[in-house]
């Protein structure tokens, strides 16, 4: 499922929960709304999607159509306080060219197969706001950047050994460190869980010097009762390039979290997984250690 319209005269509707006096969504009718919407993908009636941010129905709808250039025809009965106003919680949803509108949908108009904007009897052309938008920033940070047509050369890498544990565990126990501004943790341990390991979440706590001293303590001794390390992606530091990189870093140089857990098997192995996000450059990689050997954490770079 993506966020970019797919093809002209398609209806596109939207879902909302039900909100508060203040304009929050309520718990339980955005928990309905959300099983609604994974019903609905399930069933193949969700074309694309989006949720409406800061910018409301229209920003939304105008980085749905961006994606493949396709355009929007806005329906009659849409304000423009409504469409620039808050709606977080609900669902814009590109439906295919046959179906109906599902139960409890406003419909919000219909693609169109020229990039442009239109509503009632106004039209607004599609490059122009795309350039407007681009624009704005482009001298800061570069996205209108001249591809060339340089022929791209195929790097090839045989690997000759395959390394493996010679010790293997029925039921692995994979350690999720979660540090300030980890946001992964949860898909993290459902995908150690779905693959039959046994995934433990441990949260670092910065608040104080000895909380830190503690958190190094308990990190040590389940590194050395688990056979996994896996550091999940996230934001910190204001989300500075590398901003939750440089505090695991940090983290790991705290002496106590660098020397072998006295719980650990001599013979046990283990396995470090890192995985990086959206704002930094893509890197991963996995390695082994030896339970005589220090544990240490690696600092990603580009």
């Amino acid at each position: 499922l993506t966020n970019e319209f797919k093809a002209p005269n398609h209806k596109v509707v939207i879902l909302e929960p039900e909100y508060d006096e203040y304009g929050v969504p309520t718990a339980e009718s955005l928990l309905k709304l959300f099983d609604r919407v994974a019903e609905l993908n399930k069933e193949g009636k969700v074309l694309s999607a989006y949720t409406p941010t800061y910018g409301g129905i229209a920003e939304a709808i105008y980085k749905l159509a961006t994606g493949n250039r396709i355009g929007f025809r806005f329906g009659t009965c849409w304000t423009p306080e409504e469409l620039f106003g808050y709606k977080y919680g609900s669902f814009i949803i590109e439906l295919p060219l046959d179906a109906e509108i599902p139960e409890g949908a406003r419909y919000l108009g219909k693609t169109i197969d020229w990039f442009d904007f239109v509503l009632d009897d106004e039209l607004v052309c599609g490059r122009d706001l795309q350039k407007a938008y681009e624009d704005k920033l482009e001298s800061v940070f570069h996205c209108n950047i001249e591809t060339p047509d340089d022929e791209v050369p195929t790097f090839t890498y045989t690997v000759d050994t395959d390394y493996k544990a010679k010790n293997t565990v029925a039921k692995p126990k994979g350690l999720i460190p979660v540090c300030p501004g980890t946001n992964c943790e949860y898909d993290t341990a459902k995908a150690f869980e779905r693959a039959g390991a046994e995934a433990v979440v441990y949260v670092i706590n910065n608040l104080s010097s000895e909380a830190i001293d503690k958190s190094a303590k308990d990190i040590a001794k389940l590194i050395g009762e688990s056979q996994i390390v896996f550091i999940p992606g996230g934001f910190s530091g204001g989300d500075e390039p590398d901003g939750s990189a440089k505090f695991i870093a940090s983290s790991s140089a705290i002496r106590r979290s660098r020397t072998r857990s006295p719980t650990s098997s001599r013979t046990e192995t283990a396995s470090w997984a890192v995985s990086a996000t959206a704002s930094r450059p893509s890197s991963s990689w996995v390695s082994s250690r030896t339970a005589r050997s220090p544990t240490r954490m690696r600092t990603l770079r580009p």
